[in-house]
């Protein structure tokens, strides 16, 4: 028994680890709003090991900043709406978020069940869930790797 917890905890260990990528500081833009969504997005985004800034005066931020764009849609045709979830990290190349920046993770999801509400909350909620589960974890770099430029 004792050898089983011994490999599972290296098994774990091991599978978060080749499931990260090092960053300088961890630091990613994200817009604070009172929304649930994004107040949940905010905390599963500290989960994963970054540190939440806002965006300076009207999305400005340094240029090679992560920042992360969370859009949810649904359907107003439908009776029981669909929720769509795209999420996406990415680094930027200017001041300003741009098309054109590099998209270090991208994920929609469409979550159609379970049907409670007619508004789709739940959905919404449970989509918001499923596109984090992809998200690799952040780990800041040491000094080391910082001055070999990693």
């Amino acid at each position: 028994m004792k050898y089983l917890l011994v490999f599972l905890f290296i098994c774990t260990n091991a599978y978060s680890q080749a499931f990260s990528f090092k960053h300088i500081d961890c630091k990613i833009r994200f817009n604070k709003t009172d929304k649930l969504l994004n107040e949940q997005a905010h905390q599963r985004l500290k989960d994963k090991g970054f540190k939440t800034m806002p965006f300076v005066d009207q999305n400005k931020m340094n240029v090679g900043d992560l920042y992360f764009e969370l859009e949810v849609f649904k359907d107003p045709k439908k009776l029981w709406k669909d929720c769509i979830v795209t999420a996406a990290v990415k680094k930027a190349k200017s001041q300003r978020p741009n098309s054109k920046d590099k998209n270090l993770y991208k994920k929609s999801v469409k979550r159609a069940l379970p049907r409670h509400t007619f508004d789709g909350n739940e959905r919404c909620k449970r989509a918001l869930k499923d596109t984090f589960i992809h998200i690799p974890y952040c780990q800041t770099m040491t000094v080391d790797e910082k001055v070999q430029g990693n």
